[in-house]
């Protein structure tokens, strides 16, 4: 019982996600942001600075993502212009896994906000 995609072959083991990095030019594996069943969102080296990559797995290697690819690029060439917005830079796909890639981003507003210091300032702002 539950949500399980039917397979008649037991799904082959999955190798180190840095191996999945290992297919990518220039792009050093660091550390592991999360995980899921779906994504695997990883920091890695590159040489202009910190980035995000999140894979896909491709469950068998003849699955195609061509058109959730281009799909992503279209969005993303779509929202290039909004400054508030950072889409991901490089949208790829390998035989193994998809993978898209966009800067890091150390702290967000939340985080920002969430500091005492941060907190009256913001107050103080708005009064």
């Amino acid at each position: 019982m539950g949500n399980l995609v039917s397979n008649a072959r037991p799904r082959a083991t999955l190798a180190g996600i840095d191996s999945y990095v290992g297919e990518l030019p220039d792009v050093l594996y660091e550390k592991s942001l999360g995980s899921s069943r779906f994504l695997k969102t990883i920091r890695c080296r590159h040489p202009e600075g910190l980035v995000v990559v999140k894979i896909f797995i491709k469950p068998e290697p003849s699955l195609s993502l061509k058109k959730y690819v281009k799909t992503l690029q279209l969005e993303r060439d779509a929202l290039q212009d909004i400054p508030n917005i950072l889409p991901y830079q490089i949208i790829s796909e390998s035989d193994r896994a998809g993978y898209m890639i966009r800067q890091y981003i150390a702290s967000n507003l939340y985080d920002r906000i969430r500091s005492v210091l941060q907190t009256r300032m913001l107050y103080f702002g708005c009064f």
